[in-house]
């Protein structure tokens, strides 16, 4: 049964973006891997520092989720992958279509 939000308009999305003013808001370890990989599908890149100000973390956290976030890509055979544009100094998420 699939959820609609006219069958139950309380249901909604909420991002980060939405809490604007809401300093130091909570995120879990998963909630902070899945807004990252949602932010790179909505926008193709991301900063890092615009993440570690989006999620009030730090630079070793921020790599820790970036690698959680590659090992899930290349674990479920994804045909995607994150890479580093150092060049750029931000994270694109690249479709490639040959992986071994």
């Amino acid at each position: 049964m699939e959820l609609s939000r006219t069958e139950y308009p309380l249901l909604r999305c909420i991002s980060l973006s939405d809490l604007e003013g809401e300093k130091n808001m909570k995120t879990s370890k998963t909630q902070a891997v899945l807004f990252l990989y949602e932010s790179l599908k909505e926008k193709g890149q991301i900063s890092k520092n615009d993440m570690l100000a989006e999620l009030d973390i730090n630079d070793l956290t921020f790599k820790r989720y970036v690698s959680e976030l590659r090992s899930y890509l290349m674990n479920f055979n994804s045909p995607e992958e994150l890479r580093y544009l150092k060049k750029e100094d931000r994270y694109r998420l690249c479709s490639f279509s040959y992986r071994e």
